[in-house]
């Protein structure tokens, strides 16, 4: 098993995901991302154990105290491989200080919001559907959720600046 902690958005952002995840699924694709969490920023990921799982709730909750609700600004459709569809934010300096919150000695993050996982057929017929709908999104960064993988389980929800 393991934990994630996930940075989750305001309702209309979160709106604003499923629109573009609604018309990937109109076209047939359904796709092998992790279901049943909202659309979000992974902010990092480790073995599960029971001291990984209270040093990872520990920091949400002090990241959540430290970090009012901020702008995300997506910009950009990208493509890992051609398998994973999903929208880049700017690197801005709240979305990396929470970062650095989990894990401050990596430098390897790849900040995204992962829209569709599948084949590189299925995510090609997919990349025009959701670049029309897409022209920038300045999401609401809200929580924190701490999930469990496989099957997905949430253990935590801390909201950004500890409301």
């Amino acid at each position: 098993m393991r934990l994630g902690a996930i940075l989750t958005f305001d309702p209309e952002t979160e709106a604003r995901f499923e629109s573009m995840g609604g018309a990937i699924a109109s076209l047939g694709i359904v796709g092998e991302q992790t279901k049943g969490i909202p659309y979000h920023i992974t902010l990092a990921l480790w073995e599960d154990s029971p001291e990984a799982r209270e040093l990872m709730s520990s920091r949400s909750r002090e990241a959540a105290r430290a970090f009012a609700p901020f702008t995300v600004r997506f910009r950009h459709i990208g493509l890992f491989g051609l398998r994973v569809l999903f929208l880049a934010p700017r690197e801005d300096a709240p979305l990396m200080g929470l970062r650095v919150v989990f894990e401050p000695d990596r430098g390897d993050w790849e900040p995204h919001a992962t829209l569709l996982i599948d084949s590189a057929e299925c995510a090609l017929r997919a990349l025009p559907a959701v670049a029309e709908r897409f022209e920038g999104l300045d999401a609401t960064a809200a929580a924190i959720e701490v999930c469990e993988f496989f099957p997905t389980r949430l253990i935590s929800r801390e909201r950004l600046g500890g409301a």
